[in-house]
C-alpha cells in the first residue's frame, strides 16, 4: 500500500466537510423568513389633570426676609454723681423692666443736704423780699408826705425791690434744681423694655454722664425688609398721609419646636436705596405688647399683603410652559398653547392673566406637549 493513501483520504474528508458547511449556510440564508411591514403603532394618549379657569380678584403677596431690630434702643447714663447703693433684681443682661420702675439707686445723702440748704436760701430770700417791699411802701408814703408828685426810682427803692425779687426767684430755682438732682439719684426709664447690657453694679462710684446700661424698648419691634423695585411696585407703599391704610405683614420665626408668628404693619420706606444691593428698605413695626416678645436680632420670614389684581388666577408652576404659556384643552380633548401674562412668580405657584372663564387648563406636567395632541382627562378642579 502506498504511503500517499492516508493523506488523500484526509483531503477528501476535509473537502466533503467544506462542501457540507457551504450547503448548510446557503440553505440558512435562502430559507430565512422575510420581514413583513407592520403599520405604525398609535402613540399612547397621555392622561392629564386640568383646572377650570375662573378669573377674579387675586391679592398679591410679597415674600421677604430680614432681621429684627429694636425700635427704641438707648444708652442709659447717670445724671448725677455718687456711689451706687442699690440695684433692682432685674438690672441684669436680659432683664425686663416696667416704665418708671427704679433700676439703679445712687446715694441720696449729699442731694438731701443740698435740698435743705436750697430751702434755707429760699426762706432767706423770702424774708429779704418781704423787708424790701415794706421799705418800698414806706418810701412811697414818705415821698407822698413831701407833696412832690415826681418820685425818684432810687428813693422809692425800686431797684432794691427788683433785686430782691430776682434773688428770691434764683433761690426758688436752686431749690427746684436740688430736688431734681435728688430725684435723679433713682434711675428709671419712661417705657417698658429689656436690658441688653449693664456697665455698673452695687458699690461702684459713677460720675454724671457715665454709661449705666444699654436697653431697648420691648413693646414695639422694628423689621427692615429689603425689597426689589419690582416687589415694591406690587405694594401700596405708605405715603405718610394721616389715616391711610397700611399694608399688613405676617412674620414667621422658624426654629425650635414650632413656628411662631406675629403681625405687623409696613409704616414707611427709607429715603434712599441701599448702596450695595440697590434695594428699597421697608420698615415694619411689630407691636409685641400683648404677645410673646420677638427676639431682637432674629432672622425672620415676612409675607407682605400687596395690591389686588383683577381678572387673574393662580396656577401651579407645573401648568406653565416656556415661561409664559399654558396648555388649553378644547372640546375634542386636544391641547393648544395659549400665551398668558405672568404677574407674579411664587414659590410653588404663579399669578397669571389672559385666560377666559371656563377654559380647561392642563395642570399636570407633560414631558412632550405637541400642538393638537389628544389627551385624556383625569380630573377637573376649579
Amino acid at each position: 500500500m502506498s504511503k500517499t493513501t492516508p493523506i488523500r483520504q484526509r483531503n477528501r474528508l476535509a473537502l466533503a466537510a467544506l462542501v457540507v458547511g457551504v450547503m448548510f449556510i446557503t440553505s440558512v440564508v435562502l430559507l430565512k423568513p422575510k420581514p413583513h411591514p407592520q403599520p405604525p403603532r398609535a402613540p399612547a394618549t397621555p392622561l392629564v389633570s386640568v383646572i377650570i379657569a375662573a378669573p377674579g380678584d387675586v391679592p398679591l403677596t410679597i415674600d421677604a426676609q430680614g432681621s429684627v431690630e429694636a425700635k427704641v434702643s438707648v444708652d442709659v447714663v447717670a445724671r448725677v454723681s455718687g456711689q451706687v447703693v442699690a440695684v433692682a433684681p432685674q438690672f441684669a443682661a436680659g432683664g425686663q423692666f416696667s416704665a418708671a420702675e427704679p433700676l439703679v439707686q445712687i446715694e441720696r445723702a449729699d442731694y438731701e443736704f443740698a435740698v435743705v440748704r436750697a430751702a434755707a436760701q429760699l426762706a432767706k430770700a423770702d424774708e429779704a423780699l418781704a423787708l424790701e417791699r415794706g421799705r418800698a411802701r414806706q418810701a412811697k408814703r414818705e415821698w407822698r408826705d413831701l407833696g412832690d408828685d415826681i418820685a425818684n426810682a432810687l428813693f422809692l427803692r425800686e431797684p432794691q425791690l427788683a433785686a430782691a425779687v430776682a434773688t428770691r426767684a434764683a433761690a426758688e430755682a436752686d431749690l427746684a434744681k436740688a430736688k431734681l438732682d435728688l430725684d435723679r439719684t433713682a434711675i428709671r426709664l419712661p417705657f417698658n423694655g429689656r436690658i441688653e447690657s449693664i456697665s455698673v453694679n452695687r458699690g461702684q462710684f459713677v460720675s454724671a454722664g457715665s454709661r449705666i446700661a444699654s436697653v431697648f424698648g420691648g413693646e414695639v419691634a422694628l423689621l427692615r425688609l429689603p425689597l426689589t423695585l419690582r416687589q415694591a411696585e406690587l405694594i401700596d407703599l405708605p405715603s405718610g398721609a394721616a389715616g391711610e391704610p397700611l399694608p399688613t405683614v405676617a412674620i414667621t420665626l422658624s426654629g425650635g419646636f414650632d413656628a411662631r408668628q406675629w403681625r405687623g404693619q409696613l409704616v414707611r420706606t427709607e429715603a434712599a436705596l441701599d448702596r450695595r444691593s440697590r434695594m428699597l428698605i421697608a420698615a415694619v413695626e411689630i407691636n409685641t405688647g400683648d404677645s410673646e416678645p420677638l427676639p431682637v436680632g432674629a432672622f425672620v420670614e415676612a409675607t407682605i399683603t400687596g395690591r389686588s389684581v383683577s381678572d387673574a388666577l393662580v396656577l401651579p408652576l407645573t401648568a406653565i410652559y416656556q415661561g409664559d404659556q399654558v396648555l388649553i384643552v378644547d372640546d375634542q380633548n386636544r391641547i393648544h398653547y395659549q400665551p398668558v401674562i405672568v404677574l407674579q412668580n411664587r414659590a410653588d405657584s404663579v399669578v397669571v392673566r389672559g385666560l377666559q372663564a371656563g377654559w380647561r387648563v392642563v395642570s399636570s406636567r407633560l414631558s412632550l406637549a405637541i400642538e393638537g395632541q389628544r389627551v385624556a382627562l383625569a380630573e377637573s378642579a376649579p
